[in-house]
Formats: C-alpha cells, structure tokens, sequence
C-alpha cells in the first residue's frame, strides 16, 4: 500500500486547536473532516476513537507510524474535544454514526447509508436477486458481491443492510452468532 499523504495543513500547529473565529474555525473543520475520511478510506479504518488513550496513541491503526490525530514532528496532537467536533462533522454529513451516546467512536462509512442502500439495490435488480437470502458471512466473502463491499468490516455491513431493510429493499433476520 502506498504511503497516506497528508494535507499540507497538517503541518501548520494552529490546526491541531480549535479555532476560536467561526470563519477559521468553518475551514479548519472541513480540512479535519476531509482528512479523517480520506485517512480511513486509505488504510480501511471503519471505526474511530475520540478518545486519548494512557499510552498516548488516539487510535488503533494497522500503522502506528501512521497516526492520525498526531504529528510528532510538530509536537502537536488533537485534544478530544476538538475530534469530536471533526468527527461530529463527518457524522452531520452522513460519512459516520456514533456509536455510544457519550461519542467515544464513531464508525466511519466510505459512502453515505443512502448510497449504500441504492447499490444494494441496484445489485440486487442487476442480478435478479430479490427474494434470496443470504449471510453476512455470504455477503462480506462471495465471490459475486462487489469487490468494495468485500473491503467493509462486518459491522459497517451489517449496519448497511439494517438501513437497507429500513428502506425495504432487504430482510434482516438475527441468527445466533455474528456470522449468521
């Protein structure tokens, strides 16, 4: 995989502080958010903490030397108000849900649930597949579903399809473990 690239802002200290100017501030949030999402998108990160952890890293990351809400060489990281404002953005935009009321993290969606639910079903007419059932294992692991889909992490999945069956183009039935 190709090294992640970071915006030129993530150099400039002031970035890593809220802004206190709404017009500053307006520009420094979309710059986070745009990160954060091409961040995730870039190294499959699906969930992300607002939270600082006692060792001093904010995520967990297939990179450590890859972090997201630090930059050593500026001596700078994001304090978690501040990631909770960014992330709460992403949120607002449809690209995340929180997962506990208190936002302690937040699960990042590649695409919007509702363009998910219209390529769920597109690929359902497409392949004239209504009335089938399948699993979630089946959905993440077959040779025939989209290769993107195949990249989700099994709880973005299973939230898509939740939404899907929200807009009834899908079912969704509990099984007895999370590979049913």
């Amino acid at each position: 995989m190709a090294a992640f690239l970071y915006p030129p802002f993530y150099a400039y200290p002031p970035y890593f502080t809220l802004q206190p100017v709404e017009e500053t501030r307006a520009k420094q949030v979309q710059a986070w958010k745009a990160l954060i999402f091409d961040f995730c998108v870039h190294h499959n990160i699906h969930t992300v903490s607002a939270d600082d952890h006692a060792d001093g890293t904010v995520d967990v990351l297939p990179d450590p030397s890859s972090p997201l809400f630090v930059n050593a060489a500026i001596h700078r990281a994001l304090k978690r108000e501040a990631k909770v404002v960014f992330l709460d953005a992403l949120v607002a935009e449809g690209h995340g849900e929180w997962l506990e009321a208190d936002k302690h993290r937040c699960r990042v969606f590649f695409k919007t649930l509702a363009e998910y639910v219209s390529d769920v079903r597109r690929w359902v007419d497409e392949n004239a597949l209504h009335g089938s059932v399948y699993t979630l294992y089946e959905m993440a692991e077959a040779t025939e579903i989209p290769d993107e889909w195949k990249r989700l992490d099994r709880d973005v999945l299973h939230r898509i399809f939740v939404a899907c069956q929200s807009s009834g183009v899908s079912s969704v039935f509990g099984g007895e473990n999370g590979e049913d």
